[in-house]
């Protein structure tokens, strides 16, 4: 799996927040203890002007006498630790409570370990992806967990409805499909008429892998071949960088396929993006009203064949549930 760079960047930002938000909090424990014994404050101070001292010996002596004086202001730091420690334990605090250090041992807190993302710094992306999800879909979607079922399976009442047995079917191919992304090619197209559930499905599908770390991005149709069009026509860069993640990323959820103002660009720039990710085994899900013939209408035979081809189709019937949910 690749990282999402804009993601990367807002964990990265988040992460440094909270290392020095620590640090901060160390000073307010050191401040806090040293107020009750002066002696913990002297112990910071001498501490730090030998770390120091370590520094201007390593700039300006031998290396016979650096390598001395190392080791003594080891042994003396130790001896200081061992003071403050038995200072603390007065005082009823645990050893570690002034520890300001590395806060994962395994990366330093530089955020990766062995060439890969720690394991410290992966819930900091992960929610950078989160966040990146909610912006985009433009409002607050279930989970799976979350999902209401009882709304899902209670639209049924029309001779076209599905089941309730296959809509139960439907939620547990999509938390299937889910669980597989990151590790499978499959691409994913859910089609019904507007307010069958396509859209919360795709975002409970998105969510679910983006919680295992799957760099999951989600665009609308309208916004991607806007974006296509900035990029054609004004020769935008940052609509190019932003197409070019749609093209890379680890899935990609494209919504409201149908809903975009018509343009000749839409169809060879759809072609394009399915056949750049089918080329790179990354997985799609697309979400559209469209049916059959339709499809080849608004883009291409092309496209048209690649979707009924290429994708596993979930078909949505039944009541609309956005009037439904208004409704209860």
């Amino acid at each position: 799996m690749t990282a999402d760079e804009k993601a990367l960047a807002r964990a990265s930002e988040a992460y440094g927040a909270s290392l020095r938000d620590r640090r901060v909090r160390a000073a307010v424990r050191l401040e806090e203890v040293s107020a009750r014994d002066p002696r913990i404050g002297e112990i910071a101070s001498e501490m730090k002007l030998a770390g120091l001292a370590a520094v201007r010996a390593a700039m300006e002596d031998t290396p016979e006498a650096v390598e001395a004086r190392v080791a003594e202001i080891a042994r003396r730091n130790l001896a200081l630790q061992e003071e403050r420690t038995a200072h603390l334990r007065a005082l009823g605090y645990p050893e570690d409570y002034l520890y300001a250090g590395p806060f994962c041992d395994a990366c330093g807190d530089t955020g990766y370990h062995d060439g890969a993302m720690c394991a410290c710094f992966q819930p900091f992306y992960v929610r950078a992806l989160e966040e990146q999800l909610e912006e985009a879909a433009g409002r607050c979607f279930p989970s799976f967990e979350t999902f209401d079922m009882a709304i899902f399976t209670a639209s049924v009442s029309v001779p076209d409805a599905q089941s309730r047995a296959e809509r139960t079917a439907i939620v547990r191919k999509c938390r299937d499909y889910a669980a597989s992304l990151g590790r499978t090619a499959e691409n994913l197209l859910l089609r019904g008429e507007s307010g069958r559930g396509k859209t919360a499905l795709a975002v409970c599908i998105a969510k679910a892998a983006i919680a295992r770390g799957v760099g999951v991005l989600y665009v609308s149709a309208p916004s991607l071949f806007s974006l296509r069009e900035e990029e054609r026509f004004r020769r935008d860069e940052e609509a190019g960088a932003a197409l070019a993640r749609y093209r890379g990323c680890d899935a990609l959820i494209v919504d409201d396929l149908g809903l975009e103002a018509a343009s000749p660009l839409n169809a060879p720039t759809l072609l394009s993006l399915l056949t750049a990710r089918e080329a790179a085994g990354l997985p799609t899900v697309l979400c559209t009203a469209l049916q059959g013939n339709a499809l080849s209408q608004r883009y291409s035979s092309a496209v048209a064949s690649r979707l009924e081809n290429g994708f596993s189709a979930v078909e949505l019937r039944g009541l609309d549930l956005r009037r439904m949910l208004k409704t209860t």
